[in-house]
């Protein structure tokens, strides 16, 4: 993914809508998250079963108000999911920032709900989260190699999708 050279310049795609902004909340300079994210794995089973081949796309909705926060929706298409919300969470000063989940399945009797932590480390980059299953014992797991993929801001999958 395109990341910011300097301050002032930059070889971000015409027309694409991220900003310097993207860089706050624990994003070292120049590195910037992406505005999409493709939610997948190649391991998953029963309800879950659909990120193997489609997965949630999410896509940037709003910042806090601090610029500490950044919000992302979804999912942008069809799918057992009715919705997904993550946000991206950093402290000011603290050494690590977080990517929060919260994925409500049709299936699942709830929400999902994922905290992962992360050492502070370029922005720009895929996620590896790891295997959840809902609570209320509907089989099926995400796999071990469920992750947030980068996808460009006007696309639907990530570079070198072949699922």
């Amino acid at each position: 993914m395109p990341r910011y050279i300097d301050r002032f310049q930059s070889h971000m795609p015409e027309g694409d809508p991220r900003t310097p902004l993207f860089g706050a909340g624990g994003c070292p300079w120049p590195t910037v998250p992406a505005y999409r994210y493709l939610l997948v794995s190649a391991h998953a089973t029963g309800i879950w079963e659909f990120l193997n081949d489609d997965g949630i796309l999410i896509e940037f909705v709003s910042f806090g108000d601090n610029h500490d926060l950044i919000q992302y929706e979804g999912p942008l298409g069809p799918g057992p999911l009715e919705y997904a919300q993550v946000w991206k969470e950093y402290v000011p000063g603290a050494p690590t920032f977080a990517w929060e989940l919260s994925l409500k399945h049709e299936q699942c009797g709830g929400v999902l709900f994922i905290h992962k932590e992360f050492s502070l480390q370029p922005c720009n980059r895929n996620w590896l989260l790891g295997n959840y299953e809902c609570a209320s014992g509907y089989p099926g797991e995400t796999g071990h190699s469920f992750s947030m993929r980068q996808v460009e801001y006007n696309k639907n999958v990530p570079p070198f999708w072949n699922p």
